[in-house]
């Protein structure tokens, strides 16, 4: 069962490996899968409806809405809904729940592993992370619970998030302020994604699960990239230190997307899953993107 099967991340993981599965779906808007329940609230889901159902991965939760800033919205959607879909399931007679969490749970952080603390710094990532934790103290022997926590997922189409805004800016004819700036940052393809949401029901894994690329790229090269997949050329210049300085100090999480770091340790993941690493996932995933984006 794809709980919010009409999200972006459940149709690519239907489209990619629905073939080795029976697939039911609910979501609040069709999403062409077929066997699926719509319905204008999910919390309308009951134990009758996951009869038959091994696992079930939510999907449903408010992300990328920066107008929505109220936490009780982001509470119940990103928190008491999934409990209440766990809770069901359970009494459906699921045994293994698998929610799709986020690294936003830990904040500004710019390096990331298992045991970095969970310390969130927006509504989304609190209301996430009162989710998981409410969700672990439900396992037991016969309900596994797995959190998948992916880095920004990109790739697959036109993905949501800061990628595709990214794009848009690179189209401008206008250069951009990344030459030379030393940082690394990883990502997760959304083939990634969906090999590891594979292998985790596979397995009937539980716990935490933390995903990302093995490539780390720069700003400056994935700038490169994004202009090279459109046909622009590079135009990049080098910003003044004081100018980049002000920018952390005016704007502390534009600095941190733009010019910031993000390394995620995700070799337990890779270890437990029996992932291998994907080449050229990176430029395939930005022409995927780039695609899309023409379309628009």
């Amino acid at each position: 069962m794809l709980i919010g099967s009409d999200s972006f991340i459940a149709r690519y993981f239907a489209a990619e490996k629905g073939a080795g599965y029976e697939i039911r779906g609910a979501s609040l808007a069709p999403s062409r899968l077929g066997n699926e329940l719509v319905m204008d609230d999910l919390f309308k889901l009951s134990a009758a409806d996951f009869e038959g159902v091994s696992s079930a991965v939510n999907f449903a939760a408010i992300v990328h809405r920066p107008e929505i800033s109220d936490p009780d919205i982001y509470d119940r959607v990103n928190c008491q809904l999934p409990l209440h879909l766990a809770r069901v399931a359970a009494d459906g007679g699921v045994d293994h729940f698998i929610q799709m969490s986020t690294i936003a749970v830990y904040g500004g952080a710019d390096r990331i592993s298992p045991s970095t603390p969970a310390v969130p710094e927006s509504p989304y990532g609190s209301s996430k992370l009162k989710a998981d934790l409410e969700l672990l103290k439900m396992r037991r022997d016969d309900f596994r619970i797995a959190l998948l926590r992916p880095s920004m997922v990109y790739g697959g189409g036109a993905s949501p998030g800061n990628m595709m805004r990214l794009i848009g800016l690179c189209d401008r004819p206008v250069p951009l302020p990344f030459r030379g700036v030393d940082n690394w940052r990883q990502f997760a393809y959304a083939g990634l994604v969906a090999d590891a949401l594979d292998r985790i029901i596979e397995k009937r894994v539980d716990g935490i699960f933390l995903l990302a690329d093995r490539r780390p790229v720069s700003t400056e090269e994935l700038v490169g990239i994004i202009r090279s997949k459109l046909g622009k050329s590079q135009m990049q210049f080098r910003l003044p230190a004081l100018a980049r300085r002000f920018i952390q100090r005016a704007r502390p999480s534009l600095y941190r997307r733009l010019f910031g770091s993000l390394l995620i340790d995700s070799d337990r993941t890779y270890r437990q899953l029996g992932l291998k690493e994907r080449k050229g996932d990176l430029e395939k995933g930005i022409a995927e993107m780039v695609e899309c984006y023409r379309l628009l």
